[in-house]
């Protein structure tokens, strides 16, 4: 029988190993890729940029529930995104009506940022609890493309490409120009340096168009192992790119590189706009897992972030939300 308590403590959890060890035990009794005070340090205590976790405790102090948010710059305004992450209800509360009052909690915590909108990028239940439970808007769903890097890649026009580099080495490319006309988190070189240098779960791999230090566009890559069957495949995690280099350059570019390193198969997101059969050499196919982009619009000079052609998103804004 669920437990239904009412008397719960909100609070906003601290840097300190009692907290860690909470967040972490709850975190690995919930997911199969574990974490550890490692990664809750990096997302909560060492980004760039504001952030908070808002925990729920039962009587006795037990952690019922965890409630995180990022407070992202991004391109379209001084006033950050507040980007809802590891939202996490111990199955022994699901049902008690805790979500809804420690989002309530989380939210009002952000309130002194003025945030433009509210944003999660969610599994199906998690959409569920934002929309039918807070209100929000499923703005898109947003399938994962497989494509197999073993057969005969297309020939692409001449592009100066900089050295493949390790995020962990040298400098971090930032791109000259951001997705035109499109809403997105900025890449600046802390938010870069923070997201794919210091990320204490992968080690990235960036691919750079027109030289390495100040690309006209590039495309992040990571091997990923998975966690049940131990399969391994490439991510195409993220990319930017320049009026004169389309994102196809830079996804085929990537695909070589994963055949190069003997991975087969290669997982990113396309614009749903964008056809499958568009690219029949790369024997595309869309799989598990599907993410479903919520929104919930703070401002109404900004209501157009409720459609789903306003955003750039790619998996990196997936993995860690």
């Amino acid at each position: 029988m669920r437990s239904r308590t009412s008397v719960w403590r909100f609070r906003l959890a601290e840097d300190t190993p009692d907290d860690q060890q909470r967040f972490c035990a709850l975190f690995n009794s919930l997911y199969t890729r574990k974490v550890d005070h490692r990664y809750y340090r990096w997302q909560f205590f060492e980004p760039p940029f504001p952030s908070i976790l808002a925990f729920a405790e039962a009587p006795g102090g037990e952690l019922a529930g965890c409630y995180g948010y990022h407070l992202l710059q991004w391109n379209m305004s001084r006033r950050p995104l507040a980007w809802a992450l590891d939202i996490m209800i111990s199955p022994r509360f699901q049902g008690s009506g805790l979500f809804r009052r420690l989002a309530t909690y989380a939210s009002a915590c952000t309130e002194k940022y003025s945030p433009v909108a509210r944003c999660v990028m969610a599994n199906q239940r998690a959409s569920r609890a934002h929309t039918l439970g807070l209100g929000w808007k499923e703005v898109e769903a947003i399938p994962t493309s497989l494509a197999d890097t073993s057969g005969t890649l297309p020939q692409e026009p001449d592009v100066e490409v900089g050295v493949l580099c390790a995020a962990g080495t040298g400098e971090i490319p930032l791109c000259s120009s951001p997705i035109p006309g499109l809403a997105a988190v900025i890449r600046s070189e802390s938010y870069m340096t923070w997201r794919f240098r210091s990320n204490p779960w992968y080690q990235y791999d960036f691919i750079c168009f027109g030289g390495s230090s100040r690309p006209k566009a590039y495309v992040v890559t990571k091997v990923f192992s998975d966690p049940v069957t131990y399969h391994k495949y490439g991510d195409i995690v993220d990319y930017l790119w320049s009026p004169n280099i389309s994102p196809s350059v830079l996804l085929n570019a990537a695909l070589t590189a994963f055949r190069s390193a003997d991975i087969m198969q290669a997982a990113f997101w396309l614009r749903k706009e964008v056809p499958l059969d568009s690219f029949p050499c790369w024997n595309l196919r869309q799989v598990s897992p599907t993410r479903y982009f919520c929104c919930s619009v703070l401002d109404t000079e900004y209501k157009r972030l409720s459609e789903s052609r306003s955003w750039f998103l790619s998996m990196a804004d997936s993995e860690i939300y």
